[in-house]
């Protein structure tokens, strides 16, 4: 019976650890950009900002909830919204869709004002419908 040497054991640790980390990189390569908080430089709407419309919000805070940054912030008493940390939004639209008043858009790199019935036709709502009839 053939025992394995301490080098064959530190090679078969080093072979798993090596193709572990290939599999995990392959993935990483795969998946980016295909989720709202993972995007790579070649979207697009990764340049994309949003602005809030003060005179539209009324303080609903579906924005707020929605959020998976935790961009917004909604002030109870005076019922109305505010982006507190604009430099974290992942541009996923959740907030668009969600806002009962069209009070949150994008805004491009050019100032063009991409507005809340466009991101609907692309991005679903939270019950995984789009909320505009083509």
């Amino acid at each position: 019976m053939k025992f394995a040497t301490i080098k064959d054991k530190w090679v078969f640790v080093f072979r798993w650890g090596f193709t572990s980390l290939v599999v995990v990189l392959i993935i990483s390569l795969d998946l980016m950009g295909s989720t709202p908080v993972y995007k790579s430089g070649l979207h697009e709407e990764k340049f994309l900002k949003i602005h809030l419309d003060e005179n539209k919000c009324k303080g609903a805070a579906f924005c707020e909830e929605v959020c998976p940054r935790n961009c917004y912030e909604v002030d109870r008493e005076r019922n109305i919204a505010t982006i507190p940390r604009p430099d974290l939004c992942v541009q996923c639209g959740a907030c668009v869709i969600q806002c009962p008043f069209d009070a949150i858009y994008f805004i491009s790199p050019q100032g063009k004002i991409i507005p809340p019935e466009a991101i609907r036709k692309f991005k679903l709502n939270l019950m995984g419908k789009r909320l505009v009839k083509v």
